[in-house]
């Protein structure tokens, strides 16, 4: 099965929503499921997860657009003042 990154991600959206497990629940299961998939820019979607694990603030959209930021190089404009500030970090 061959999967995109939008797909992924309102999953991800939609079970957050529904189940009220951790986002470290949440994370742990889809790094399962990138073993049983191929994934369009798999590097962006687990350098997104990664910051959703880590930073409570920040919904997984804006951890997606983080991660295209640090493993792309595409510079991000938002109004989002949150996702600002993290793209004005680096996340390692």
């Amino acid at each position: 099965m061959l999967c995109n990154i939008g797909g992924i991600g309102r999953s991800l959206l939609c079970i957050g929503r529904c189940i009220s497990g951790t986002r470290e629940d949440i994370t742990g299961n889809f790094r399962k499921l990138i073993n049983d998939v191929s994934i369009l820019n798999v590097d962006i979607l687990l350098r997104g997860l990664e910051i959703f694990d880590r930073t409570p603030k920040l919904d997984f959209v804006d951890c997606l657009l983080y991660g295209y930021k640090w493993e792309k190089g595409i510079d991000i404009v938002t109004f989002d003042k949150k996702l600002q500030r993290r793209l004005g970090e680096v996340i390692l």
